[in-house]
């Protein structure tokens, strides 16, 4: 590997490692807000249906 290209993998890892890591929690996030929005106004919905 040319020694440029890994010094500047070496100064940009924990900058990418911290970005990947608030990447994945905000991705977490949306994912459990979603399931929080369908549970509170799809699932209701399917659920007084059924009980006609």
């Amino acid at each position: 590997m040319d020694p440029f290209f890994s010094s500047v993998i070496q100064r940009w890892k924990p900058r990418l490692d911290a970005f990947t890591q608030i990447m994945g929690r905000s991705l977490i996030c949306s994912v459990n807000g979603s399931k929080a929005v369908y549970f509170t106004t799809i699932h209701p919905r399917y659920r007084r249906v059924g009980t006609i």
